[in-house]
């Protein structure tokens, strides 16, 4: 019996009437939850989201002309074709006609598919009817509409049963609607990761990375340097550097440069002397205070042998530090030798002459 009150209820009776009547409804939240809508902040919106849910067949008819395959676009009331993959029902003058047999569905358009195609042509005045279907009748409103294209299984994940690809919309007031070639899976939108975004192995990033990259890489050994950006790609000969090219803008191979800084310079030359070999000298580097220290033994120059040489009996030490020798009393120099001074006669001289002082006659 409802739950009423007359105007001779006393505010007793209306208290106990009102809380029967509110433990047989139960709060409007448990109601919103057992429809799983979010679209229930008052009874009318829990009611209106359970009827939303209602099972729903949109109907297509089309009169065919003689031999027509194609059917796509507005049927005869203006309506215009579209449907989710394996949630159709076609029919011919009342036949049920079978999907890959009697007729084949064409390439979607944008979250729908547009176009029926049957195996043989139609007869003229033929009736093509089409049944599109979903779980609820806002899911066939626009091509915006997602009913269908996602489950959740019994472990309460989520998961899609399309087979051209997903678009996730951040704003669905522009949405994407076509996939960028080469990809199944696309984010339309900035996209924010809260946990560690992980690449199955043998999988790669591919295109540019922007903002500060932290963490550890293991193993560069698939990585060239002729594929950063900056790096020339031609080939180096053994022995080249890097040398950067403002002109282009890279680090191109080239010779080493001839200009050095002064600790290369010093470097070098401390290098050249200091492995190099010496004869009474030793030199070391301090690499510190860029010095060369040489040390030797004792060095003589002309005066100090002169002064300490002298010409002794016979011999005269001139100051060029030539040594002569005194020639007299029978001896003479004679080009580079010391002889004596004399001739082979066969009589005696009766008188010296010319002859220097000490010539020798040898009378035989």
């Amino acid at each position: 019996m409802a739950k009423t009150v007359d105007n001779f209820s006393t505010i007793e009776e209306f208290r106990v009437r009102y809380n029967e009547l509110a433990t047989d409804i139960g709060e409007i939240s448990g109601l919103r939850d057992s429809i799983k809508t979010s679209n229930g902040n008052t009874l009318v919106d829990a009611v209106n989201a359970i009827e939303d849910k209602v099972f729903f067949f949109q109907e297509y008819v089309y009169t065919a002309t003689g031999g027509q395959t194609l059917f796509e676009n507005q049927d005869d009331s203006g309506k215009s074709l579209q449907f989710k993959q394996n949630r159709i029902q076609v029919f011919q003058n009342g036949n049920h006609l079978i999907e890959d047999i009697d007729f084949t569905i064409g390439s979607p358009s944008g979250a729908f598919y547009t176009t029926i195609t049957l195996t043989t042509g139609a007869t003229l005045n033929d009736k093509i009817i089409i049944y599109s279907f979903t779980g609820s009748f806002e899911g066939t409103a626009t091509a915006q509409g997602s009913v269908g294209y996602f489950v959740e299984s019994a472990q309460n994940t989520i998961y899609n049963t399309n087979t051209n690809g997903v678009i996730i919309n951040g704003d669905n007031s522009t949405p994407t609607t076509a996939l960028q070639s080469g990809f199944t899976i696309q984010l339309a939108g900035k996209t924010y990761a809260e946990e560690d975004i992980q690449l199955a192995s043998g999988k790669k990033f591919v295109g540019d990375l922007t903002g500060d990259i932290t963490g550890t890489v293991t193993s560069i050994s698939n990585h060239d340097l002729g594929a950063l950006g900056n790096v020339s790609s031609s080939a180096a000969s053994n022995g080249q550097l890097l040398i950067y090219n403002s002109s282009t803008s890279q680090w191109e191979p080239d010779d080493q440069p001839a200009n050095y800084t002064d600790e290369q310079a010093q470097d070098a030359a401390a290098s050249m002397i200091t492995n190099a070999t010496h004869s009474n000298i030793t030199v070391t580097y301090d690499d510190n205070a860029n010095t060369l220290s040489f040390s030797a033994a004792a060095q003589y120059g002309d005066s100090d042998v002169q002064s300490y040489l002298s010409g002794g009996d016979g011999l005269t030490l001139g100051g060029s530090g030539e040594f002569s020798v005194n020639t007299s009393n029978g001896v003479k120099i004679d080009s580079d030798n010391v002889v004596l001074d004399y001739e082979t006669v066969s009589t005696a001289p009766s008188g010296v002459g010319s002859t220097s002082t000490g010539h020798l006659w040898f009378v035989i």
